[in-house]
Formats: structure tokens, sequence, C-alpha cells
């Protein structure tokens, strides 16, 4: 009996101990992640315009609702970056960055952007949903998003389009992924621009 106590009382130590030393050890830090826009122009400002865009509703595939980036390995295969996260939810971050993007690129035309909750009075809605923005390393990064712009003082959608980009992405590092995420961003961005500026300057037509 009293063998099987000092076994018991040992192996107990043992685990003890394993645990101790297993939560001393630390592990590496998480790096964060956040997108950029394109900078503002000086001087710009949010006060009331001619015309109010809103911005949303933007939405993301489920497989990019997670924190952590994410690359693409062989098909069908997906690596997430445990350690490589982003700072903020993406779907936001790809909202906030649209929003910012298209802000910059209509400076002059009397626009003002704003997002979705905020557009109570607003003369044109656009809505992103990027069915595709992905990472294959030594190779590319891929956007694919729908879009639409609907003029809402008439009630009809005015375009609907399918949009598609690729970055060069050579290596494998994450800095360099999310920075082809801001040049994917700014070139559907430069689309959605353009087709805005053609339904303001539509309506401004006598």
């Amino acid at each position: 009996m009293r063998s099987r106590t000092r076994i018991g009382v040992g192996l107990g130590l043992i685990l003890l101990a394993l645990g101790f030393s297993g939560g001393c050890s630390s592990s590496p830090p998480s790096t964060y992640y956040a997108l950029s826009p394109l900078p503002q122009p000086a001087g710009n400002h949010t006060s009331p315009g001619r015309w109010t865009i809103a911005l949303g509703p933007v939405s993301l595939p489920e497989v990019l609702e997670r924190p952590q980036l994410i690359m693409r390995g062989g098909s069908p295969e997906v690596r997430l970056a445990e350690r490589h996260r982003w700072a903020a939810p993406l779907r936001g971050e790809v909202a906030r960055v649209i929003g910012a993007n298209l802000a910059a690129l209509l400076t002059g035309t009397g626009a003002l952007v704003t997002l979705e909750e905020a557009s109570l009075n607003a003369d044109f809605r656009v809505a992103v949903e990027v069915s595709l923005l992905e990472g294959h390393p030594g190779r590319a990064v891929l956007l694919e998003a729908l879009w639409s712009v609907r003029d809402l003082k008439e009630g009809r959608l005015v375009a609907a389009r399918a949009s598609r980009f690729e970055e060069p992405f050579p290596g494998e590092g994450f800095v360099e992924l999310v920075t082809a995420h801001d040049r994917l961003l700014v070139s559907l961005s430069r689309e959605i621009a353009a087709e805005l500026t053609r339904c303001m300057q539509s309506k401004a037509e006598p």
C-alpha cells in the first residue's frame, strides 16, 4: 500500500514539473498586420458634398473570416499562419480601405463616401462581394470581386461588374502578401471610382 502511494506521489510530482516547464516556455510573439489605403490628398475632408456615396455591404468568403493570414499551398491546401494575424477583422479592413481609396480617387468630384450605417440620404450605394482573395507563394496574389452601383434616388441598378486582378508574389513573405492586398484593393477601387464618376457626370448633365 505504501509503495503504491509513493509511486502515485512520485508520478504526480513528475507531471506537475512537466506542467510547470511547459507553462514557463514562451512561444514566439504574434505579428499583426493592417491594410493601407491610398494617401488622402492634402486638404481632403469629410464635409458634405454634392453627392453622397454609401459603401456597403462589403462581404468576404467565409474562409477569410478569421484572424490568421492565409496562403494557398498546393490545391486544395490552405495554410493558416498562426503567428501572423490581421490587427482587425478583415471584412472591416477591406471596407475601410475601399472607402478611403474611393474618397481619395473621387477628390474634386464633390463626392462624400460614407459607410453603410451612415447612409441615410445617400445618392448611390456601392456593394462589394469579394469572392477570392488569396496568395500563392512564388506566383501571385489574386482578387476576384462582384460589385454594383445603385442609384438610390431613382431606385435602380446602374452598374454590375465582375472584376479580377493579379499582383506578382515571387516570394513568400507576409509583408509582401499584405502590400499585394493593398495594391489589389487600389485596382478594384479605381474601377469602382471610374463607374461612379460616370454616374455622377450623367446625372449632372442637363
